[in-house]
């Protein structure tokens, strides 16, 4: 799903207690080299931020109604440097000395709450700050991708800035790093520099995703291989029980591909008859595994239709070796066998 930001190319470092009064410093110099396309600063990194306010009030608010609404404190060039989609309005700028006080953007889960026709110039008042919406950026996942995208309102709060983010372009990663080191220790020599690519944080979160992904592929594919040995072992030993009749059917006249048919057949039907069992088993497993993220990918019939087609392909090729055997073999050798 589209994250409604850019992850890539995004450097954080986060700004210990003792070091944040370095940090205005630390943005002027890297902001000087064209090797650094943003920084800008926040209380809680994208996709991280978990924590909600109630007390959100607007002209023509119902005094009833409760709202949460998401808050992040950043700096200037937040919407800039993440890549953020702006739906109305602008973006937070030192040209406007109440972008640092009184100034709110709120995102298009705000506009809707607030049911007006433009929330631009609106007044806002939030976290105890009175003031008033001077943009509206479009949504995009500030908490973890399996949540629901909720209201959002970002404010300028230099003294809550937590994490610098850093942009570098993608084709001079070790020289925009090593940029950023050499400034880091000229701004801040008492501390070494400790940065983490934003995009790397990201996937760690849905490594476990991705690891059951992987674990159940490698166990669809052992069962699968197990199954066919089965079949395979299951459609010898039924061939070899049946030697007499089909040696009494070839000599009626009965040709290979009946024969073949005769004894694939049932194996079809038992097939046929563990997908009956197992798709519906498998819709609940996987609606029940959906429920864990607010979007979801729909369960097509396709799906179902497809993995049955494929049960079905397996065991045909599973079962004709054997078959086809017994279907070609002298039915004289198989009379006098008996």
């Amino acid at each position: 799903r589209r994250l409604g930001w850019d992850k890539e190319h995004l450097v954080y470092i986060y700004l210990r207690a003792d070091i944040k009064k370095s940090y205005e410093a630390l943005k002027t110099e890297l902001v000087k080299d064209s090797r650094i396309l943003g920084v800008t600063g926040v209380f809680q990194l994208p996709s991280y931020n978990s924590g909600n306010s109630g007390g959100a009030d607007w002209d023509g608010k119902d005094p009833e109604q409760q709202v949460l609404i998401g808050i992040n404190a950043v700096d200037f060039d937040f919407i800039e440097t993440l890549k953020i989609e702006m739906a109305e309005g602008r973006s937070f700028s030192r040209e406007f000395s109440s972008d640092l006080s009184t100034s709110f953007i709120v995102n298009e889960e705000v506009a809707k709450i607030m049911e007006k026709e433009s929330v631009v110039g609106e007044r806002f008042s939030f976290v105890g700050v009175e003031g008033s919406i001077i943009g509206v950026m479009k949504n995009f996942h500030y908490q973890p991708i399996r949540n629901k995208i909720e209201p959002l309102a970002i404010h300028v709060f230099p003294d809550y800035i937590n994490y610098m983010l850093i942009r570098i372009p993608p084709g001079s990663i070790s020289g925009s790093l090593q940029f950023v080191e050499n400034t880091w220790s000229r701004v801040i020599p008492d501390y070494p520099l400790e940065y983490r690519f934003l995009d790397e944080a990201f996937d760690r979160m849905y490594r476990t995703e991705d690891r059951m992904g992987t674990l159940l592929k490698y166990f669809a594919i052992l069962a699968v291989f197990i199954a066919c040995l089965g079949l395979f072992g299951l459609a010898s030993f039924t061939a070899e029980q049946r030697t007499k009749e089909i040696g009494v059917r070839k000599v009626l006249g009965a040709s290979v591909s009946q024969v073949t048919l005769l004894l694939c057949k049932q194996f079809l039907l038992l097939v046929m008859l563990a997908n009956v069992i197992a798709c519906p088993v498998a819709y609940l497993v996987m609606k029940n595994w959906l429920q864990n993220y607010a979007y979801q990918t729909g369960l097509e019939l396709f799906i179902f239709v497809a993995a049955m087609a494929a049960a079905l392909v397996v065991a045909i090729i599973s079962v004709s070796f054997q078959a086809i055997k017994a279907a070609i073999s002298n039915p004289v050798d198989s009379l006098r066998y008996e």
